[in-house]
Formats: C-alpha cells, sequence, structure tokens
C-alpha cells in the first residue's frame, strides 16, 4: 500500500471513531436529559410522568447505576414493590459500593415488614465509610429493632444517627415516641426539649410535646405549645393539626 493510500485509509478509521465517540457521547447526553427530567417530577409528585421519562432515558443507556436507582425509588413511590426491588438490584450489580440504594432497598423492605431484610441493607449502608448520609440508615436501623421489640438497641441506634446529624429531627422524635411507649416520660420530655434546643422551629416536634403534655396533665403547656404553631403559620398542615387538638380538649 502506498503511503498516500495508507493516509487516506487511516483517515477514514479516524473519521468513523470520531463519529462513533459523537453519536455515544450524544447518546449519553440525551440519556441523561431524560434522567434528570424524570426525578425532578417524581420528586415534585409527578410520579407517573417522571416514570415515562425514566424509562426514556433506560432505552437509551440501561447502564447507569444512578438511572435505575430512580427508577427504583420511581416504582416504590407507586408502590410496585417487585418493579422498585427489581431496579434497586440492578443499581447494585453494576455499582458495589452503593449505600444510598442499601439504604432505600431496606426501606423497601420495611415497608413490607420482612425485618430482617431490611436490617440487612441498613447495616451494608452504615457498613460503607464513604457513606454520606449515615444517619439515615442508623435511624432506620432503630425503626426496625423497634419494630423487632428491641428497645436497648433501637435507643442505640437512634442516638448514634443524632450524633452524627444533631439537626435530624426524625431521629428525635422517634426516640422520644420510643421512651413513651416505655412509660420513661421523663426521657421523652428530655428527647423532645433536646430537639427544639436545636432546631426551635420543628413544628412537629411541638406538636409531639403538646401530645405528651396533654397524656401526662399538663393542659396550660400544652396549649400554649399548640397556640405557638396556630401563630407561626395559621395556613400549615401543623397549625391544622394544632387547632384540631385544641378542639379536642376545650
Amino acid at each position: 500500500m502506498s503511503n498516500k493510500a495508507f493516509k487516506f485509509s487511516s483517515l477514514i478509521i479516524l473519521t468513523s471513531l470520531l463519529m462513533c465517540c459523537a453519536t455515544i457521547s450524544s447518546k449519553k447526553e440525551r440519556a441523561l436529559a431524560e434522567e434528570k427530567l424524570g426525578s425532578s417530577l417524581v420528586l415534585d409528585g409527578n410520579t407517573r410522568e417522571g416514570l415515562i421519562h425514566l424509562l426514556e432515558a433506560e432505552k437509551i443507556n440501561s447502564s447507569s447505576p444512578e438511572l435505575q436507582h430512580q427508577l427504583g425509588l420511581a416504582y416504590q413511590k407507586i408502590g410496585e414493590f417487585d418493579l422498585s426491588l427489581k431496579h434497586f438490584k440492578k443499581a447494585i450489580r453494576r455499582k458495589t459500593e452503593y449505600p444510598e440504594v442499601f439504604n432505600d432497598m431496606g426501606i423497601l423492605y420495611s415497608q413490607q415488614k420482612e425485618w430482617d431484610m431490611a436490617l440487612n441493607c441498613f447495616k451494608k449502608a452504615v457498613g460503607d465509610i464513604l457513606y454520606r448520609t449515615p444517619h439515615f440508615a442508623y435511624h432506620n436501623i432503630g425503626s426496625v429493632y423497634f419494630h423487632k421489640g428491641d428497645y436497648p438497641r433501637a435507643i442505640e441506634n437512634y442516638e448514634m444517627a443524632i450524633k452524627l446529624s444533631q439537626d435530624y429531627i426524625p431521629a428525635y422524635l422517634d426516640l422520644a415516641a420510643l421512651y413513651e411507649s416505655m412509660d420513661d416520660q421523663e426521657k421523652a420530655f428530655l428527647t423532645y426539649e433536646k430537639a427544639l434546643s436545636i432546631v426551635p422551629q420543628s413544628w412537629n416536634v411541638h406538636l409531639g410535646l403538646s401530645r405528651l403534655y396533654l397524656k401526662t396533665g399538663q393542659k396550660q403547656k400544652a396549649v400554649k405549645q399548640l397556640n405557638q404553631v396556630i401563630l407561626n403559620d395559621p395556613r400549615s398542615k401543623y397549625a391544622k393539626e394544632a387547632k384540631r387538638m385544641l378542639d379536642t380538649i376545650q
């Protein structure tokens, strides 16, 4: 082959490779755009519409573990347990170190009351040193132990969640509720008060504290808490609940 012919052949191969790479890049960009749109719609509550875009993204690029995670979350929101689990497992096959998926899969098993399977998933999540939000999984572990009737372990994990994220209010609420179920009202009060010392405008904590005041016969303190919730934003869901509670005691 002459030098000129070789150069021409090489140019054709290089052009083909560049066109191929451009096509692959374009497909990935389209898939990512569909994924972002779908995820945004799901987050805004338009789950089924979002699912359409996520499935379109999967047609273009099914290898993305992040996309499989988003599909799992979308199916979870509409109560499709089997399909949700299928996509969570696909995500993990494509990315074995994926604590966020293990945590969400644990939530899915918890919704089905499959406590041992849920616990296994949550423990895998917290076992990943790179997991950025381990307090979520520790809180969930605590909830599993609560449902299994192992209160000491539930307390231990709720407290770990709080230690890792001091303003994570859901862990305080569940810890206080656990103490109430144990008839340890003093520790329940302390838990609510600690939460409010860190996040004073946690209105769901104010409601929980109000219920505990009523439960322990402290009506005036309950009324004060409830009025505080209503004054903050009379149209909020918390205010509506506070008004309902006031109606039952006045």
